[in-house]
């Protein structure tokens, strides 16, 4: 036996010793590492975009706009993930916006006039969707229409998911705050309020829990927000603003209310950027919110004059488009016209039921049909077997719903290349 190792020679035994090499292990791969670092926009024509999510910035001819490429997914955004609104990984409308302040800012405008949502942005759970900001030419007072949009990769038509302006416009820098928290303002428990919440449908992850304290006076809420490491650095993190918002979810009346979504955003102002802490006021404005924050020493970092929210209403994760030569398609038959002594029926539907967990259910369900096909070849009854199943494939808009029965499709194929 031969140990090589760095040293001096070992005894391992009677009649065995250790060759010890006085160099080091040399340690050679042979194969490439995907380092994960996409090429830069300049290898194709483009301006780097400077961003986060965003992969370049393309400037049209003869056009004072630009247009914005990128590409969302929980893979390459892993953050996006902790963001689950009724079941569904969606973009948060804060990060819309962080987008829409990132375009205002390239073109000189100061201002997120306003950006309405008309759709939501669902994440596929194994897929990324392609995303275009387009900022346009201005008008006569300085003021750009900006529209974001997506499309699962691979598809052809995009959705549109948030309009709105931006323009260049003094603004004004609200001063310092010095007193943290207000006089009169009372303390709230947040014992559990993320778990609340969760049973609304706001199913918020590590990134977006980020809320630290609550305090409320009357109809007004302030917060201590901080935001957990993260190696992406945004001018303002969308999870941090993002969680700039729940201060009133997390201290509101328990119900089982619908989750509530951001819907429009009114005068969206940076005041400044990289914070990672946020000391946040919200107070009623009109039929919906006024938000403004600012760091640890009272200055300000980001405002928004008014908030509008709505019920989240059914969300739908965006089918995504496999570049594949097979598919599954279902075509409608005609019922023959023959006897029905011609058919036997196999309804593997509520075999297995009763069983204690669902690997038990599974393995009964395919052992039974797998002993009632047998008999069935064995002395076939008709000339045709139809084994029927109800949920064990997804369907076009549905997902599978019974795990027995997709491991019953699984061996009745089997079972048709043999037969």
């Amino acid at each position: 036996a031969t140990l090589h190792t760095r040293g001096t020679d070992l005894d391992l035994g009677p009649g065995t010793r250790a060759t010890l090499p006085t160099y080091p292990f040399q340690h050679q791969r042979y194969w490439t590492e995907n380092t994960g670092v996409a090429a830069p926009a300049s290898r194709f024509g483009l301006a780097d975009a400077g961003h986060p999510l965003l992969g370049a910035a393309i400037e049209l001819p003869g056009l004072d706009g630009v247009v914005y490429s990128g590409r969302l997914s929980v893979s390459a955004q892993p953050w996006l993930a902790d963001h689950v609104i009724g079941g569904v990984v969606l973009v948060p409308g804060a990060a819309l916006v962080e987008l829409a302040v990132h375009a205002a800012d390239a073109v000189g405008c100061s201002v997120v006039e306003e950006l309405t949502t008309i759709t939501p942005l669902v994440l596929p759970a194994d897929a990324g969707v392609q995303l275009r900001i387009r900022v346009g030419e201005p008008d006569g007072e300085d003021h750009r229409p900006l529209e974001i949009h997506s499309r699962p990769e691979g598809a052809d038509a995009w959705t549109t998911h948030a309009i709105g302006s931006v323009a260049a416009v003094p603004v004004d820098s609200p001063g310092t705050v010095v007193e943290w928290p207000p006089s009169g303002a009372r303390p709230v428990d947040l014992t559990g309020g993320y778990d609340r919440l969760a049973e609304r449908g706001h199913e918020y992850g590590q990134a977006f829990r980020a809320v630290t304290a609550v305090w409320r006076r009357g109809d007004e809420f302030y917060a201590d927000v901080e935001l957990p490491d993260t190696a992406e650095r945004f001018a303002l993190h969308p999870a941090l603003l993002d969680a700039a918002l729940h201060a009133p979810l997390l201290a509101g009346p328990d119900d089982d209310g619908p989750a509530l979504l951001p819907f429009s955003w009114q005068r969206v102002v940076l005041h400044a950027t990289n914070a990672t802490a946020l000391r946040v006021r919200i107070a009623p404005s009109g039929s919906g919110w006024s938000l403004s924050a600012t760091d640890g020493a009272g200055a300000p970092v980001v405002s928004v004059g008014r908030l509008e929210t709505r019920p989240a209403g059914p969300l739908e994760t965006p089918a995504a488009n496999h570049d594949s030569l097979y598919e599954l398609s279902w075509i409608p038959s005609p019922v023959a016209a023959s006897p029905a002594d011609d058919v036997t029926v196999l309804d593997t539907t509520t075999l297995g039921l009763g069983a204690e967990d669902t690997p038990t259910r599974v393995h009964t369900t395919v052992n039974r049909v797998l002993d009632e096909i047998r008999t069935w070849l064995d002395d076939p009854a008709g000339s045709r077997l139809v084994v029927r199943t109800e949920g064990a494939v997804a369907l076009p808009g549905e997902g599978v719903t019974d795990l027995a029965g997709a491991a019953v499709w699984g061996l009745v194929r089997s079972v048709q290349v043999e037969h």
